[in-house]
């Protein structure tokens, strides 16, 4: 079996680290408003069976030094478009919405 040599295995280890701290922060955000998302969906109380997919997505500043807000989009079996749920950066209600054609009693409609 051959060794890898250390000049090999520094720059790969090195790599791997970078890519790793690199993903941290978006990971970190990833869940971060679960909660508030799921009280909403809780409070609007659509039936699960009628949801096809839901996804978060982090908005950052126009300089991307920040987190502005996360939104939460949620597509739906029975119609083309989505419920948008966005909460500011700490994760506190901003505005909910649907799209296209896609309702939800209580929710504004574009």
């Amino acid at each position: 079996m051959r060794r890898l040599s250390k000049s090999l295995i520094t720059p790969a280890l090195l790599m791997a680290v970078m890519t790793a701290t690199a993903l941290l922060p978006t990971a970190a955000f990833a869940d971060r408003c679960e909660a508030q998302f799921d009280a909403v969906m809780a409070q609007l109380a659509i039936p699960k069976e009628r949801i096809k997919d839901a996804f978060s997505v982090n908005v950052y500043t126009r300089q991307g030094s920040g987190l502005e807000r996360v939104e939460r989009w949620v597509s739906f079996n029975d119609c083309k478009g989505n419920l948008v749920i966005k909460t500011d950066h700490i994760c506190r209600p901003m505005d909910n919405y649907t799209t296209y054609e896609c309702r939800v009693p209580g929710v504004r409609n574009y």
